[in-house]
């Protein structure tokens, strides 16, 4: 099932990339990301989303988790937030600058 979801949301921020968004998110359900490795934690399947978003061109501004109750259940989630990096991100996936979005106000 992760594999499902880390797939969708590669191609989610693919598109955002394509169309010129300045910023892109996405809320991750926790209870999605239990590992198909049973020597996974959730903490790498998160780790693993953050670098698929950062490899679509994207640079992590923010990170926030909470939780969700709805009807008797409860679950965490985790928000991302990603600018636009200035580049492409190099082999090792790491980039530590993005481009400065207009304050359209």
């Amino acid at each position: 099932m992760i594999t499902n979801v880390l797939s969708a949301i590669s191609e989610s921020a693919r598109e955002q990339r394509q169309s010129n968004c300045g910023v892109y998110s996405v809320v991750v359900p926790l209870t999605t990301c239990r590992p198909e490795n049973p020597e996974s934690t959730v903490q790498d399947e998160v780790s693993r989303a953050i670098h698929l978003i950062e490899d679509e061109g994207w640079s992590l501004d923010r990170l926030s988790t909470f939780a969700s109750t709805t009807s008797h259940l409860s679950d965490g989630r985790v928000l991302l937030v990603f600018r636009r990096a200035k580049h492409t991100p190099p082999e090792n996936g790491f980039v530590d600058t993005y481009e400065s979005i207009p304050d359209s106000r």
